[in-house]
């Protein structure tokens, strides 16, 4: 076990270990002093479970000019610390929060600044938000004022996470010092008091400065508060050996657990064969045959679920490898068979992570992060109940790598459903996501029968969200260009778009909600168009839209007193999609040739 010291305080220079093993520490350090910095932008050196501890940066001393000891106590920021899993090459940003700090003038005036705040600490990967450590408060100006006031501490009550915070007003915070580009505030009165990189505060006389990622208030202080991506992490206060000068952030990576980066080779890729795989729809990949009725999937609940598998799966009565995984399990692990399950997923990843064409079935798992990387077609199950009370519980899932042909069937996920994966052909079918579903992957998910408590987000992806629930407060967000997004008779959906095209279909129920005010649907770029949907108040009235950009409504119902409509209209309805239904019995179009045609047609119409 050994530590390496990344960067020197004040250097950009990064230094890593050429080999890393478990238990060796990577720390990052500041990059500046005072209010600029530059953030540390490297790719991930080692595919592992990683402990992070990541540390703000303490507020400074204000003006004490003549008055009587003891002067005020700036505040201490936050150290928090969690686990992550992280993959080999992954797009890292750390932005190391520094101490506040004040230039001191000469001269007799007793009129000068509070103590500036020490700046918040954050850790991005792959461009998304996944760890932050707030700061610590600066003082007042005790010279003038005559009254001391500390500053305030960081919070570690409690940390922010997907499924229990205000995220809207994290975002935003977040957003206004990224802007800023991470720099803190500066204010001069004589003295020139610089709040520290990461979003440190400075201000003049009564109260002291906004700590770095502060919201919340107490009394006439905002404090500040932290943040980690997952649930399980811990909060400390970071006392600094010399309270009255403080410290600057610091943030350290310890490897914790190694999981190899498998690279699959030529001898691998005839299994699809092996298993009898057959290509017969919805994508160019070996996966799955889309025929589903409502009997299958009551059939499917009281019988054995990999029945159901090996139809979907196209292997008719061959074996197919199944696997299960129960933290409940007291007994050891011999095979990972139903009665010799692994006891985590970490276990199973150790043991078997190197197959392909697998089922793995969850039983007591409402604690456990799935974490999918560079893996190829895996089914991760419960089961196909259709309520919440018959399936399985799991904290997270994250699809990543060049993972494809994952199939996350019958779980409720109790914070966050992310797809970043390359390759794509990814399904998520007959779950519930109580938290954020972010797809950023670059090629084709599937979001089917499923429901959704947060905010879906699709960043320049295909994804087709089918027969799905969305809850009163959640959005299905759009952006990046090169995002294509079908909604086919889903219902409550409350959608804002930036960029790319969004196709409706299938009579689907478009809402308002609090996000979005009275529209059920906010276009602000790209191209809209419907072929048939309803946009419906809670009452059952009609609700307005706003589209900016290309646009045709086809059959959709809405309130056109108070809609806003600009741009440029298509004046014929779009129909691509064909959907045939016999007997409860649904043929989809597979999504090569059907993503073809819708395709074709808005080039059609665009021309």
């Amino acid at each position: 076990m050994a530590e390496y010291i990344v960067n020197s305080p004040g250097s950009t220079l990064l230094n890593f270990p050429s080999n890393i093993q478990v238990g060796d520490k990577l720390i990052f350090n500041v990059t500046n002093t005072r209010n600029t910095g530059t953030p540390l932008q490297f790719p991930f050196p080692k595919t592992g479970v990683w402990q992070i501890e990541a540390s703000g940066a303490s507020g400074a001393q204000g003006n004490l000019g003549s008055r009587t000891p003891p002067a005020p106590t700036p505040g201490f920021a936050a150290k928090i610390t969690g686990s992550l899993f992280l993959t080999q090459g992954a797009g890292m940003k750390l932005v190391v929060g520094q101490k506040g700090e004040v230039a001191r003038a000469s001269g007799t005036s007793s009129d000068r600044t509070s103590g500036p705040s020490g700046g918040a600490t954050f850790i991005y990967i792959e461009g998304e938000l996944a760890v932050v450590a707030g700061g610590g408060q600066g003082t007042n100006d005790y010279g003038y004022q005559g009254t001391r006031r500390d500053g305030g501490n960081a919070l570690i009550s409690d940390y922010a996470y997907p499924n229990h915070t205000p995220s809207g007003m994290l975002n935003v915070l977040e957003q206004q010092i990224r802007n800023n580009n991470f720099n803190g505030q500066t204010y001069s009165r004589s003295d020139v008091a610089y709040g520290g990189y990461g979003g440190g505060g400075s201000t003049d006389d009564a109260n002291p400065a906004t700590a770095g990622y502060s919201y919340i208030q107490s009394g006439t202080q905002q404090l500040a508060v932290s943040y980690f991506r997952t649930s399980g992490a811990t909060l400390e206060q970071v006392v600094p050996a010399d309270i009255t000068v403080g410290q600057h952030g610091q943030i350290t990576f310890t490897f914790i657990q190694e999981v190899k980066n498998f690279k699959f080779g030529e001898a691998d890729n005839g299994l699809a064969t092996d298993l009898g795989l057959t290509v017969k729809g919805r994508t160019d990949n070996p996966l799955l045959e889309v025929k589903e009725t409502a009997s299958d999937i009551e059939v499917a609940m009281d019988s054995d679920v990999v029945e159901k598998m090996r139809d979907i799966l196209g292997i008719g009565n061959k074996p197919v490898k199944r696997y299960w995984v129960d933290p409940d399990y007291s007994g050891d692990t011999v095979d990972g068979s139903q009665f010799s399950p692994f006891k985590s997923w970490a276990d199973f990843l150790t043991a078997k992570g190197t197959e392909q064409g697998l089922i793995v079935h969850l039983q007591n798992t409402d604690s456990e992060d799935i974490v999918v990387f560079n893996k190829k077609n895996w089914t991760i199950t419960s089961g196909l109940a259709t309520k919440d009370a018959g399936r399985v519980n799991v904290n997270s899932v994250a699809i990543t790598g060049t993972s494809e042909g994952i199939y996350t069937l019958g779980l409720v996920i109790n914070t966050t459903y992310y797809d970043t994966s390359s390759v794509g052909n990814n399904y998520l079918r007959y779950c519930t996501v109580k938290g954020l579903t972010s797809i950023g992957s670059q090629g084709y998910v599937d979001l089917e029968l499923s429901s959704f408590e947060g905010n879906v987000e699709v960043h320049g992806s295909t994804v087709d969200v089918l027969n799905s629930q969305f809850e009163d407060n959640s959005v299905l967000s759009v952006d990046g260009a090169a995002s294509m997004v079908i909604v086919t008779s889903s219902r409550n959906v409350s959608i804002q778009k930036s960029a790319g095209t969004l196709l409706i279909m299938g009579s689907t129920n478009l809402a308002p909600n609090s996000t979005l005010g009275i529209f059920s649907l906010v276009s602000t770029g790209g191209a809209v168009m419907i072929e048939d949907g309803m946009s419906l108040n809670p009452d059952g009235t009609l609700a307005p839209v706003s589209i900016t950009g290309t646009f045709g409504l086809g059959k959709l119902l809405f309130e056109t007193a108070t809609s806003i409509l600009t741009g440029a209209e298509l004046q014929n309805s779009l129909h691509s999609r064909q959907v045939i239904d016999t007997q409860a019995f649904t043929n989809i179009t597979p999504a090569s040739s059907r993503l073809s045609d819708i395709l074709k047609a808005i080039d059609d119409k665009l021309a």
